[in-house]
């Protein structure tokens, strides 16, 4: 399995944003975390002001290592043609390891396993199997009438290993208007606190049993 993530960094080697990246490290998880490629794309740079998409697809052809992207701010035409190309991306405010273990456990671990798993499953239930997946929501449902919602991404998951929590939450926010949205996962998704802050949303985050609950609102009603 490809455990490779592609970081974007400025030229002091911090995060930076999909324009303002000047150099890429491409990691790969063996015992450790490692740079294995790096790819200075300061010889794409003219393509940022003349050509966004050709610079975009340029890039494209550099990083077909990788299902996985992350820097600080990945929007517009950029974004579009990544996700269309079948990339991950992630937005978080800094770089650190710890973010390349949550990307990895949501990205790579996680469907690993959930994959291996429901494999398992379906041989061993046949049919039975795939009708109970049929009562699984891909998305958040109503809990009432007052436009708060809830979704198990831990049921989801194990029920569709081939969607990422961005597949999964993504549209949602997008195209639902609600007041809360309760979310039971296994882990605090990497990406989810940075696009939160941009779409002026608040999280709150408790655990117990091994399982986190994130509470979802809108800033207005916290108040």
């Amino acid at each position: 399995m490809s455990n490779k993530i592609a970081v974007l960094l400025n030229e002091e080697k911090q995060l930076a944003s999909f324009v303002d990246a000047t150099l890429i490290y491409i990691y790969e998880k063996a015992c450790e975390w490692q740079v294995t490629q790096m790819i200075e794309i300061k010889d794409l740079a003219y393509k940022r002001e003349n050509d966004i998409k050709n610079f975009t697809l340029a890039l494209i052809e550099k990083l077909k290592c990788c299902k996985v992207i992350v820097g600080t701010l990945i929007l517009g035409v950029p974004y579009y043609l990544l996700i269309r190309a079948g990339y991950e991306l992630c937005e978080a405010p800094t770089f650190s390891m710890l973010l390349l273990e949550q990307i990895y456990e949501d990205y790579y671990k996680i469907p690993e396993e959930t994959s291996k798993k429901q494999t398992m499953e379906l041989e061993g239930e046949g049919s039975n199997h795939l009708m109970s997946t049929e009562h699984i929501s891909r998305s958040p449902i109503p809990l009432d009438e007052a436009d708060n919602y809830f979704i198990d991404m831990i049921a989801v998951q194990k029920a569709y290993p081939e969607m990422s929590s961005k597949k999964i939450l993504l549209p949602f926010f997008s195209n639902t208007i609600f007041r809360s949205l309760k979310v039971n996962c296994s882990h605090v998704m990497p990406w989810l606190e940075s696009y939160l802050e941009q779409k002026k949303l608040i999280m709150s985050i408790s655990r117990g049993q091994g399982i986190y609950t994130l509470n979802i609102t809108h800033e207005v009603c916290s108040y």
